[in-house]
């Protein structure tokens, strides 16, 4: 694995986590007084980022952060939240798959 696909997983790795809590909160699986958990978490993603720039620019390594991000929150909300996911929104999830791939590309 590359650095910048690292870096950018383990941001959406916080992110994913974080968003997770957040929706726990809000459908009451877990008390409101936990919401400091993602932000203290957030606190962490510009150390992360600036260690990241040493291997690519900020534009890539935003578009693979938030491609992970939306990866990794999808299988979370169909697994754990048993959101629903339409075949037209799946197909772009795919393309996201893709896009990590070209962004990749040497």
């Amino acid at each position: 694995m590359s650095y910048p696909l690292a870096y950018g997983s383990t941001m959406a790795g916080i992110d994913a986590f974080a968003f997770s809590l957040v929706k726990a909160i809000h459908i009451g699986w877990i008390k409101e007084y936990f919401l400091f958990i993602p932000v203290l978490m957030y606190s962490i993603q510009p150390i992360i980022l600036y260690s990241a720039l040493n291997y690519e620019t900020v534009a890539v390594m935003n578009i693979i952060w938030d491609l992970f991000s939306d990866i990794f929150l999808t299988i979370i909300s169909i697994s754990i939240f048993k959101e629903k996911i339409s075949s037209v929104k799946m197909l772009g999830i795919l393309f996201a798959f893709l896009s990590l791939i070209l962004l990749n590309w040497n």
